[in-house]
C-alpha cells in the first residue's frame, strides 16, 4: 500500500507520495473540503472546522442512528455508504452531522465533497487519502447528470480500494440519486428514509420545551394536518403558543405552514358528556367528516326517536305558543336532553394515534380517528 505525505500552505492540504526519507505524516481528524486547482488539475483539502455545529439536544433516533452507523462501520472489513433521504428539515443533516463528530472522535477525518468531482483522478486522490469519511450532502444538487458524473462515481462506492471508507449520501429526492445506487448494499449499505416527524419524536420536543399536556396533545392533533412536519416548523409553532399563550391551531394560523385538509379522515363519537348533569349523550350523527371547526348535536339516550321527529314538526307551534300545556312539558324535557357541541382544535385535551378527546366547556366528548373509506362500487364496474 502506497504512503501519502501530507503538506500544509494555511488552511490547504496537500497530498503527495511519500518521500524517501521524510518525516511520516498523517491527515488530522477534522472537517475538510475538496478543491481543485483550475489549471493543474490537482485536488487538494482546505480546513472547514474541527467539528460540525450540532444542537446540543437531539430528539427521536438520531442518536440511536448514528451510533448503529458507526458501529455497523467499525464491524466490517470493507466500505461502507449511507444514503439518508426524504423531506427537509426532518433530520437527515443533523443525523449526519452527529456520525461524522463522533468519527472524528475516532481519529477519522472528514471530507466534503460539494462540487460534482469525478473520474479517476479524483478517485485516486480520495484513495491517497487513507481512512476518512467522504460526506456528499445534497447530492442531486451537486452531482446533477444521474447517466455521466453520478455514474463515475460508482467504481468509489464499490469500495474495492485498499483502505475502507464510510460515504454519507443525503438528498431530498430519491429520484434524483442513480438508480445504479439502489438494491446494491456493497454501495449503500443502509438508507434511511424521512417522511417527517413521528410522533414520539414530536411528543418528546414538546415536552422538552415545558408545553402542558393539553397543549401536546393540540400540537400532535396539528401535526395530522401538516404533511411532513419538520424540526423548523414544530420549533417555531412551539415557539408562538408559548410566546403568546395560545393554541397550536391559532400558532399555525400566520406561520409560513401550509395546513393540507381534512377530507380523508372522519371522526366517530364514542362518548359524549354534558358536564353539569353529568349524562352521557348520544350524539345523532355516526360520523362526521373530520374539519376545523364542527357542531355536534346530542340528545339524552331517553329522547325516542319520536320524540325527535315530533320535536321537529313542532317548532313552529312552540314558536307561535300553540302547544298545550301537556306538549309544552314533552317539549321541555325534548329540550332539556338536547345539547350542542363544538368541535374546534383549541378544545383539544388529549390526543392519540387513534382517539381525541375535546372539551368546549359545555361537553367533554371522546372521538376515534379513523381514515374514510370511499365505495367505489357504486362508480360501476372498473374498465
Amino acid at each position: 500500500m502506497s504512503v501519502t505525505h501530507f503538506t500544509k500552505t494555511g488552511t490547504n492540504v496537500f497530498a503527495y507520495p511519500q518521500p524517501i526519507g521524510a518525516p511520516v505524516t498523517s491527515l488530522p481528524a477534522q472537517i475538510y473540503v475538496v478543491n481543485q486547482d483550475p489549471i493543474s488539475g490537482q485536488f487538494y483539502l482546505t480546513e472547514k472546522e474541527l467539528r460540525f455545529k450540532t444542537p446540543s439536544k437531539l430528539f427521536g433516533e438520531i442518536e440511536e442512528r448514528a451510533d448503529k452507523v458507526i458501529n455497523t462501520y467499525e464491524s466490517r472489513d470493507t466500505s461502507t455508504g449511507v444514503a439518508l433521504t426524504g423531506f427537509k428539515g426532518a433530520g437527515k443533516s443533523v443525523t449526519c452531522k452527529i456520525v461524522c463528530n463522533k468519527m472524528v472522535d475516532k481519529g477519522v477525518p472528514i471530507v466534503i465533497v460539494n462540487a460534482p468531482y469525478s473520474g479517476e483522478g479524483f478517485n485516486s486522490f480520495i484513495e491517497s487519502l487513507g481512512e476518512i469519511v467522504v460526506f456528499l450532502d445534497e447530492f442531486g444538487k451537486v452531482y446533477k447528470d444521474r447517466e455521466q458524473q453520478q455514474d463515475k462515481l460508482l467504481t468509489l462506492l464499490d469500495g474495492q480500494g485498499q483502505v475502507k471508507r464510510m460515504y454519507i449520501v443525503t438528498e431530498n429526492k430519491e429520484s434524483l440519486i442513480n438508480e445504479f445506487m439502489w438494491d446494491r448494499p456493497g454501495r449503500i449499505y443502509y438508507h434511511f428514509k424521512y417522511s417527517g416527524l413521528s410522533r414520539d419524536t414530536i411528543r418528546e420536543f414538546c415536552e422538552d420545551a415545558g408545553l402542558t399536556n393539553i397543549q401536546i396533545s393540540q400540537v400532535m392533533e396539528l401535526s395530522r394536518t401538516i404533511s411532513s412536519l419538520s424540526f423548523d416548523m414544530l420549533s417555531a409553532i412551539v415557539e408562538e403558543m408559548l410566546r403568546y399563550n395560545i393554541s397550536a391551531a391559532d400558532a399555525s394560523e400566520d406561520l409560513n405552514v401550509r395546513i393540507q385538509d381534512y377530507s380523508t379522515l372522519v371522526l366517530t363519537p364514542e362518548r359524549i358528556e354534558h358536564k353539569e348533569s353529568g349524562t352521557v349523550l348520544k350524539a345523532t350523527k355516526d360520523q362526521y367528516d373530520k374539519k376545523p371547526h364542527i357542531n355536534i348535536s346530542a340528545v339524552d339516550p331517553k329522547t325516542t326517536p319520536e320524540d325527535t321527529k315530533w320535536h321537529a314538526q313542532n317548532r313552529d307551534k312552540y314558536y307561535d305558543d300553540e302547544l298545550s300545556a301537556e306538549e309544552e312539558g314533552r317539549w321541555d324535557d325534548i329540550e332539556d336532553g338536547r345539547h350542542n357541541m363544538t368541535i374546534h382544535p383549541s378544545y383539544i385535551v388529549m390526543s392519540s394515534e387513534d382517539t381525541i378527546v375535546y372539551d368546549d366547556g359545555n361537553c367533554v366528548g371522546s372521538f376515534k380517528v379513523s381514515e374514510k373509506v370511499y365505495d367505489y362500487s357504486r362508480f360501476g364496474p372498473a374498465l
